[in-house]
């Protein structure tokens, strides 16, 4: 850089003596422009499934041979559900959708994501973005742990009136574990 710098200041230097230096002033520096542009970079579509194979064995073995349909059992032996006022309905059936090597997102049935809310608490999102992007990590016990990218902890530690309810905490403890097993 420091050579085009130079260049460009010797050649501004002669071009305030001639007219045709001052057009090749110019020429130079759209070319060197264009040329040192990268093409800005395309974004998938978040809310489809990643469409590459999983590189890493995590990965894969996160995702597994059905491409990542899977129950979320809690460290209370309760299963991760999406609440819609329903009873009886398939709402603890979750895909787990690949965003790129390192994250995923929570899709429920239904087409909604699992987000990290204000305050930490757990959200639904139509749309996986940022807020919706979780890193998996699995334990030492066999189970996995999400972590969002504000570097908090999805748990099912608040309870109220015997129901848990999703929150993002601090500090990977008991209740931020969860089973993942395959839909049947």
């Amino acid at each position: 850089m420091d050579q085009f710098t130079s260049l460009i200041s010797t050649i501004v230097r002669l071009a305030m003596r001639s007219l045709s230096l001052l057009a090749l002033l110019l020429f130079s520096v759209v070319i060197h422009t264009t040329v040192s542009t990268p093409p800005p970079a395309t974004v998938p579509n978040r809310t489809q499934p990643y469409l590459q194979p999983a590189r890493s064995p995590r990965a894969i073995e996160l995702l597994g041979p059905d491409g990542g349909k899977r129950t979320l059992k809690s460290f209370a032996e309760e299963y991760l559900t999406e609440y819609n006022g329903h009873l009886l309905t398939n709402d603890h059936l979750w895909h787990i959708e690949r965003i790129n090597d390192n994250e995923i997102a929570l899709k429920s049935r239904n087409g909604l994501y699992i987000k990290h809310g204000w305050f930490d608490w757990g959200k639904t999102a139509v749309a996986a973005n940022e807020w919706e992007m979780l890193t998996p990590v699995k334990n030492d016990d066999g189970s996995w742990s999400f972590k969002s990218r504000w570097n908090k902890w999805m748990s099912a530690e608040y309870t109220e009136r015997g129901v848990h309810f999703i929150t993002f905490e601090s500090e990977k403890k008991r209740s931020e574990y969860w089973w993942l097993e395959p839909w049947y």
